[in-house]
């Protein structure tokens, strides 16, 4: 499931970098002026998923990364539920989006930590 969310995510990077305007207005958003902060949001996600296919490859080794990277996508959903809430805007998307890729990170987190631990005398 990881590499999924894996593509996932790039496939939305990549449309918040080469068609923001449409990107944003699909979402259901106010458009943002000017477009370069949503084609940054895009290359952002795109820079941040490339850090967990080494976790999807080789879970037992990357656990750091693989700790990191989940505890980045708790802040992330926490930052847009308050964001959802401050703003009233289309935030909990992202929200769910990101609670999502959390969940299926954390599953592959657990495989690699399990797999360690195994591998330990």
């Amino acid at each position: 499931m990881l590499p999924l969310a894996i593509l996932a995510n790039l496939v939305v990077g990549l449309a918040l970098l080469i068609v923001p305007l449409w990107t944003v207005e699909f979402i259901g958003m106010e458009t943002v002026q000017p477009l370069i902060w949503v084609r940054y949001i895009g290359l952002f996600m795109i820079l941040l998923t490339l850090g967990h296919i080494p976790i999807r490859l080789m879970p037992s080794v990357h656990l750091p990364l693989a700790f990191y990277a989940v505890f980045l996508r708790v802040v992330f959903v926490i930052f847009f539920v308050l964001a959802g809430f401050l703003a009233d805007s289309g935030f909990f998307w992202f929200a769910l989006y990101d609670l999502a890729f959390g969940i299926l990170l954390g599953h592959s987190l657990w495989q690699g930590y399990s797999e360690e631990l195994m591998s330990r005398p």
